[in-house]
């Protein structure tokens, strides 16, 4: 290294920039690095070859502990509405546990993404890797190919040892330079934030569609934003109902007598055609080739995708300020938001090769500084009010999910409508829990287009409970079968300050047979609470062993309380009524004798057992 010489922070923001200088007798490298608050560090830099301006091979190469590499994640290719691929590999010593036929479903659902034996160079340009544990890990983002001289993929994994190597190669094929070469790479470590616990309950899906449910259930409090699905998509609705210019509002004051904020379903993603704004500023805002869904939800209104390089962004940052001071409303809920790639030179996408090809850019930059506009925005106006707006969402982008609160994975399914696809290896290595934004699987995502019937959510929350995160609840009754007393027993057990021990970790504190059930558990001074699932498709009948005294729980202890996902014959809601949250039967005593307890585990089901009993 030749020279660092240090800028200081950055006017446009709290952030640390440094001039790096790096020269050898091969090349001169010489950029900048930019630190932002959040752990962000983007690596512009430039590489300018000496002599004959030949080079053999070009790439970053990041080593990881061997315990800190067990899986990785990949998106590409940069033209994700043209079909995104979201690859999942196991690279580390995790243990495949998805039978034969068990993998083809999950290939089923989610294309070829699931690797269970390693990464595969795919031959695609990969424009987002992450590396990582349970816990943290790493992301390597790129906005482009250009300037990158391959044979095969640019990312690639190798192992030396107790070390596993992550590669990203710029050049892997001998080339001569004509110019210098430019790049722009982000390096992200996770998590971004602490996980708010509190969120897996103030937000939810379920019981923004009816205030009167809240209300009629005695439920104010607990569910704080509630989507507008109703509305629908806020985007072919920017304009005012002609025939019912205050509908929002109404729903919006509708929501508040509940105590709950209404987060408005949209997409920064999307613009509604006709809709002036978009209209005026149609050849700089859409993205070429442009995407459409036309007549969207049978309306005369097509939505029509955009780029979030140009003004756009100013735009929609605009209308959610309007949407706040004039609707009220208490945050956004973004799908179907992910990078895009275009080729769009007005609003500052693409690039032209020497040959006088036009090739895409991903937007995956300008998306993120969107996001951060928009979180920033969020947070100043709920403060402003005494409140919290959230930023609420589907689709996993990375390294925007800094700027989101929640986030909702898990739609492929319902196209099989079984969760058993779901194993726990796959669980751990595809969870986004580690990005520290509040995780959630769907237990049967657009539920009310589904026909037939859903997949059970106990089976779903079986796989979830055990990793330490829920499931969404997507209907009422799934509320009051599951969710509340979950709730309840997270809460009162107070599991944010609580030690998490999950199944893998084969902690001698709490054991459960037979083997082939899946025991994690929280634990505190003098308490402990297990989640047992079992994945079988059998009733099981389990016994737990605890080590009370390592626990800390008094040996006087003789009581359990115990939960698991009810059937319908198990609430008493009589015949042809709602279901209610006070036809929940609320927790089974189970007898304690020496540490051990006996239960019975439903198929494709869990138990959720607290020691002691009662508080």
């Amino acid at each position: 290294m030749n020279g660092q010489l240090p800028l200081g922070p950055d006017p446009r923001g709290e952030k640390l920039r440094r001039l790096q200088a790096l020269r050898s007798s091969a090349a001169t490298v010489e950029g900048t690095v930019q630190v932002e608050y959040d752990g962000w560090a983007m690596f512009d830099f430039t590489v300018t070859p000496k002599s004959d301006g030949s080079i053999d091979a070009l790439r970053l190469e990041i080593p990881f502990p061997r315990s800190e590499a067990l899986f990785m994640r990949t998106h590409g290719p940069i033209v994700t509405w043209a079909g995104e691929t979201m690859r999942t590999a196991l690279i580390g010593d995790v243990k495949n546990d998805a039978n034969q036929a068990a993998a083809e479903g999950l290939r089923s659902q989610f294309g070829d993404a699931w690797m269970p034996d390693g990464w595969v160079d795919t031959g695609e340009f990969i424009f987002q890797a992450y590396v990582g544990n349970d816990e943290r890990g790493l992301f390597v983002v790129q906005d482009t190919a250009e300037d990158r001289f391959l044979e095969g993929g640019n990312i690639g994994i190798r192992y030396e040892g107790n070390t596993t190597v992550l590669e990203v190669h710029f050049v892997n094929t001998p080339i001569q330079v004509r110019k210098p070469l430019h790049y722009r790479v982000a390096i992200v470590a996770v998590p971004f934030k602490k996980y708010r616990y509190d969120l897996e309950y103030l937000i939810s899906m379920c019981g923004g569609h009816n205030p009167n449910w809240v209300l009629d259930n005695d439920f104010s409090g607990w569910i704080r934003g509630a989507l507008l699905w109703k509305w629908g998509r806020i985007e072919k609705d920017m304009e005012p109902d002609p025939d019912d210019p205050g509908r929002l509002q109404k729903m919006v004051k509708n929501f508040a007598r509940a105590g709950m904020l209404g987060v408005v379903n949209s997409t920064c993603m999307m613009a509604p055609s006709p809709h002036e704004p978009f209209d005026t500023y149609r050849d700089e805002w859409i993205i070429d080739p442009p995407y459409t869904l036309p007549h969207h939800e049978g309306s005369d209104v097509d939505l029509v995708m955009v780029s979030t390089n140009g003004s756009f962004s100013d735009y929609y940052l605009w209308w959610a300020k309007k949407m706040i001071e004039e609707n009220s409303i208490g945050g956004l809920y973004f799908d179907m938001v992910s990078p895009v790639g275009s080729l769009n030179h007005l609003a500052g996408d693409g690039w032209t090769d020497e040959n006088g090809q036009r090739h895409m850019t991903s937007n995956i930059f300008s998306l993120r500084e969107l996001y951060k506009r928009l979180y920033t925005l969020m947070k100043e106006e709920g403060a402003k009010r005494g409140t919290e707006y959230y930023i609420y969402q589907h689709s996993a982008a990375g390294p925007i999910s800094a700027f989101e609160d929640h986030l909702c994975k898990g739609e492929g399914f319902n196209r099989e409508k079984d969760w058993r696809l779901l194993t726990p290896s796959f669980f751990r290595a595809w969870s986004l829990r580690p990005l520290g934004t509040t995780f959630t699987m769907y237990s049967g995502l657009s539920a009310p287009w589904i026909r037939g019937t859903p997949p059970p959510h106990h089976s779903a929350q079986a796989r979830t409970l055990i990793h330490n995160t829920l499931c969404t609840p997507m209907w009422e009754e799934q509320v009051s079968k599951d969710m509340f007393p979950i709730w309840q027993f997270r809460r009162e057990f107070n599991v944010a300050n609580a030690e998490f021990v999950p199944w893998y970790a084969n902690d001698p504190r709490v054991k459960v047979f037979p083997a082939s059930l899946h025991a994690s558990f929280w634990c505190s001074p003098g308490q402990v609470m297990v989640a047992v699932a079992n994945l079988t498709d059998e009733p099981t009948e389990a016994r737990l062993e605890l080590d009370m005294k390592a626990l800390g729980i008094a040996g006087d202890v003789y009581e359990a309380a115990e939960i698991h996902g009810m059937r319908d014959e198990d609430l008493t809601t009589p015949p042809g009524d709602r279901v209610r949250l006070d036809h929940h039967p609320g927790p089974s005593v189970l007898a304690v004798n020496n540490g051990q307890i006996t239960l019975t585990v439903l198929a494709q089901n869990y138990s959720v057992v607290r020691v002691p009993g009662t508080r």
